[in-house]
Order: structure tokens, then sequence, then C-alpha cells
């Protein structure tokens, strides 16, 4: 599935009053800047203060042209304390404040178990929030937290307090996410609509909580942020199949997601090379890469808890009807896999559906995001036209085999049939939200299902047209949801910081909704996007090496308003010293590794 990285070409035209052009011309007008700064020829440059002073600058959330670089909220000569993604907005008062650890709290009267399981991941012992390089602040036990009648300085936070209007740990597609914090001396506040929306104001909190090795102290600073995502579904597409991934590696995965707000990951679980699941009703199918590289009801289990603690759904992939070779161990269900690597679902046994209702309901079991992804992409039909038993069944039944276009929401085609039969045993399952790449957009039948069908906008012809066919077509075929996962946002196989190549700012150049021909209407059906990093030269040691920063990037269109995330040179390179700062945070965390020696930055960047 999708060989090669995609280098994207961004639409000719007006989009908010900015002129985009394409991703590669933004990453070059970039790295010219940067030499021209490295010569002289740009004046300027970052003003560090000593010890633990600090450097603000304003925040401009406006649309003129007086706020050209209005992704500069604020910075501070320690770079810990920068916000990724950007808020909606933010009223920066300027004041410095300190916190002190051991007198310090997070308080709720919220029941949330979800909540709970959150404050106690940032409490000084979990270092989510306090997240000290010097180890001797770090060791301070909970017997240390003094009393609440200890003196405060005026300028010193003892407590945030948070307060939710729903208690229901429940996470959905288009669950309320958006929050209210208010940073201010004594007693600073965190509200939100939900439980989900409180941990997303954690992670910012936490984000504005800088240590100051000088003199040993935590600082932040007073503001007031109200925020909430531009668009309701923002993911990462994780290949297992290629490559498997452990779930200790997983789970890092999910807490990189923390950081970056993102909240769905779509885990490729079965393509040609392996089916790494230990399925309960067909353990036949399981078809490892490896021996012992497979994932039980009990890992699967394990991992749904964790992604629920840190407010993320997880959908699972079966890319069918092609990339299908792996499911050898029900050789009824394939078609044309005389040879290695090949193989088509075969659509005419009953059998067929059967199991596969029966594996979809294994996973709506053990994951509770009532989202799975149905794959469909790059089906080979030549298998289905040279198969006499195929083209005498399609005919029986008045079914083309070569087509797969169907008008009317009827089922003409062999394609369209299995889209449709696979799809209701989705549903009869329990699935409710049916995600499928774009070449199902075809099977109009899809509509008539109870469920919602998104489509996938992955790029089926080249790089280049997803916004001026792939997305316009999928709604031209009378789909209401789309996401899409093309262009800047196909994150390249080899490392992203490599010298020459594809780099975050790349990445950052894409906008999901910069589509001209659509109304705004249409527009809105965009509901977000996901990056893709695909598994074939991604594994355990360099899932993140490969992913990151790219994937910042990702994060922070999907995140922001879209008029805080142009891709001009200048924001680009005010973005630098944030994405710097959110990769250390990560860093602090255990997250990565990093390979340095790829760096586009300095060794000791932290």
């Amino acid at each position: 599935m999708r060989r090669d990285a995609l280098k994207v070409p961004l639409k000719a035209g007006d989009h908010d009053g900015f002129n985009y052009s394409d991703a590669s011309r933004l990453s070059t007008e970039y790295k010219r800047s940067q030499r021209l700064k490295r010569t002289g020829a740009i004046i300027g440059a970052l003003i560090v203060f000593a010890g633990c002073a600090v450097l603000l600058y304003t925040i401009g959330f406006g649309h003129d042209d007086t706020h050209n670089n209005n992704q500069d909220s604020f910075q501070e000569a320690n770079t810990q304390a920068q916000m990724w993604p950007l808020p909606a907005s933010a009223d920066i008062d300027g004041a410095s404040l300190f916190i002190d650890p051991k007198n310090f709290q997070i308080t709720t009267s919220s029941k949330s178990n979800l909540l709970q399981a959150a404050i106690s991941r940032y409490s000084f012992q979990q270092n989510w929030l306090f997240t000290a390089e010097d180890a001797e602040m770090r060791k301070l036990s909970v017997n240390e937290v003094v009393s609440e009648e200890s003196p405060l300085a005026s300028n010193q936070i003892q407590y945030l307090q948070i307060q939710v209007a729903n208690d229901t740990d429940a996470i959905f597609l288009g669950v309320n996410e958006s929050y209210t914090l208010n940073i201010s001396p004594s007693t600073s506040t965190l509200s939100a609509q939900t439980v989900i929306g409180a941990m997303r104001g954690l992670e910012t909190f936490a984000q504005l909580v800088t240590y100051n090795k000088a003199n040993s102290q935590y600082n932040t600073i007073q503001m007031a942020i109200q925020d909430a995502p531009r668009l309701k579904f923002r993911g990462i597409l994780v290949d297992v199949a290629r490559h498997f991934l452990n779930v200790t590696r997983l789970d890092d995965i999910l807490k990189s997601m923390v950081l970056q707000k993102l909240n769905d990951m779509l885990l490729h679980l079965t393509d040609d090379q392996s089916f790494p699941f230990a399925s309960k009703t067909h353990p036949n199918l399981t078809s490892p890469l490896h021996p012992g590289q497979v994932y039980t009801h009990d890992d699967f289990t394990w991992l749904n808890q964790r992604a629920k603690e840190y407010g993320i759904m997880i959908q699972v992939e079966l890319d069918l009807p092609g990339h299908a070779s792996s499911w050898k161990g029900e050789p009824e269900m394939l078609i044309c896999n005389d040879k290695p690597g090949s193989g088509l679902i075969n659509p005419i046994p009953d059998h067929t559906f059967q199991v596969l209702q029966d594996l979809y309901g294994e996973f709506v079991a053990l994951f509770d995001s009532a989202i799975i992804h149905l794959g469909g992409d790059e089906v080979d039909r030549s298998c289905w036209e040279n198969s006499p038993q195929i083209v005498n069944w399609a005919n029986q039944n008045g079914l083309q085999v070569a087509g797969w276009d169907c008008a009317n929401k009827t089922i003409c085609s062999v394609e369209c049939y299995f889209h449709y039969h696979q799809a209701k045993a989705a549903i009869d399952a329990g699935f409710k939200h049916l995600f499928m790449w774009e070449d199902v957009r075809g099977c109009l039948a899809l509509q008539t299902l109870d469920s919602v069908a998104v489509i996938d906008i992955w790029d089926q012809d080249d790089g280049a047209t997803w916004y001026t066919t792939g997305v316009p077509s999928a709604i031209e075929h009378g789909f209401t949801e789309i996401v899409v996962s093309s262009g800047c946002y196909f994150l390249k196989f080899s490392p992203p910081w490599a010298s020459g190549v594809w780099t975050w700012r790349d990445n950052y150049a894409c906008d999901v909704q910069n589509v001209s021909s659509l109304n705004n209407d249409q527009l809105q059906m965009i509901i977000g996007g996901h990056a893709s990093r695909w598994g074939e030269t991604s594994d355990n040691n360099s899932w993140f090496n490969n992913t990151y920063p790219s994937l910042a990037g990702v994060a922070e269109k999907l995140w922001s308003p879209a008029a805080l995330t142009y891709p001009s040179a200048s924001n680009l390179d005010a973005a630098t010293p944030r994405v710097k700062s959110v990769l250390c945070r990560m860093l602090r965390l255990d997250l990565g590794p990093f390979d340095s020696e790829y760096g586009e930055w300095p060794f000791n960047w932290c």
C-alpha cells in the first residue's frame, strides 16, 4: 500500500486571505531564509536572558496584516514553556508565577475515573507536569508535600481546580474537547464541558510550566486561554502489519499523541505481509511476521484502557478486499493466491462475510470507539476479471467485474457487492462509523446503510490531485463526512529530519480544507485528517525518529485555527522553537528515541 512518499503541491489560490503555494516551495523558502540568516543578510537574533529571565512576545490572534506572525504566542528563554498546538485564543497578563511541587495540588469534585487517572499522571510522582532534569527534584516523595496552611508568596500557584459539566467517561468521535484555562496566583482554574476537554487543558497547563535550573524553580505565566479543536478527527495511522510494534511501543505512541492533542490511533492491522491478531473465532487466520509477534485479546484490552485514559480512540483496519494474501488461514475466502504476496477476497461464499462479522464482533468488544476502518484501496480487479468462477457468478447476478462506479445507490459491480456486504457485517457486529479509503466512493449503496460512512482521501491517482479531485469527487458521490490523509500528511519513509528531504515544515504546509471548489457547507464535511506512517521502514526502534517532528506539524494544523497556521516562512520560523519544545518534552517523558545524527538541529538542542 502506498509505496512512495508523495510530495504534493498545494493548490494555488486564496484561502482566508492567504495565497497558498506548493509545499516544496514553502520548505525551500524557509531553508533559503535560514541560509541568509547565517550569512548575515537577515539581521536579528533571538534574545536570550540568563537565569530565569522571561522573554515574552505579544500574542495576536487576528486576521489582519498586522498579525502575520500571529503564531508568536509567547517565548521564554527556557524553551520548555511553549504551547503546541497553539490554542484558539489566549490573553496574556505577563506576570511571572512560580509553583512549588511540594505545595501544589490538582483538585476536582469530578468522580470520573479517567479524570482521576489524568490528575495522577500530572502529579509530581509521575512527572507529566514537573519534568525537571534535576534528579533531586524528581526524587521528592508525596510525604514531603506541605500543608495548606503553609505561607505562600504573592506570585505562587498552590492549586489548579478542575471543573467539568459532564462527568461521564465517554470517548467518541465528536466529543466536546473545548476547555478554558485561567492561570493566576494562588488558585488557577480549568473548566470544560467534558472530561476529555479537561484532559486537553491539563496538557496545555503542563506545557506552560517550565523548570529553571538557575534557582531550581518551576515557573509559568499569568494568562487566560480559551481553546477548542478546529477539527473533530485528528489521528495517526500506525502500520503494524509490515513491522510489528509491541504494545509498550504503541503505548508510547499514545502518550506522544496526548502532547499533540491527537485523538485517534488507526491501527493498520492486516496486509499482505501478516495477520498479527490471535482471533478467538477464527484462530487459523493468525499469521505473524515472526513467531510471537501477535496481539492477543489481553493486549488489545490493555491498550484500549490506556487509550481511554489518554482521551484517544483506537480504530482497527482490516484492509480488504485487496492486500489479503495473509488471510490464507481461511482458504475459502481467497482467490488468485497462487503466488506469494498475491490474493484477493472471494465475495461469492456467504462464509466470507460470516468470518468478517465474527472478526468485527471481536474488535467491537475490544475497543470503545465504535469506529472500524474497512480498507478498500488498490483492488486489482484483473484477478476477478480472469477468474471464470467470478465472471460467471457476476453475469448471473448482473454485476460488472471491471467497473466500480455505481449510480443511483445500486449494487452494480463485484467490488461494490463486496463493500456493501462487508459494511453490513461491521454494522451487524455493532460498529457505528465505517471509515473507508477513497477507492470505495463509487459504491453509493453504502449510503443506504444505518451507519456513517467516512471517506478517507489518500490519493489513489497522484499526490497533486487530492484537493482537485479526491475530496470533491467523494462529495459529488454523496458522501458527507471526509477525512484527508494525503499530500503533506503522507509521512515520508526516510527519516524526516535528514538533510534535503521532507521535513515537518512540508507537512505543516497542507491544509485539509484548502479546497477552492467547495462552498462553506461542503468544507464542513471535511471533519479532519490523519498522518500515515507506513511500516516498510519503521519498527520499534525507528518509529519515533521516522515520525517526529513531521507528525507534530500535522497535529497543529488539525487542532489550531487556520488563521494561526499559515505556512509562510515567517510563521515556520516562529514555530521552530515551539516544535523543539514539544519534542524536548517528549524526551523528558522518555518518548523517543530521536536519532540526533539526522538532526536539523544541533545534538544538544534540548
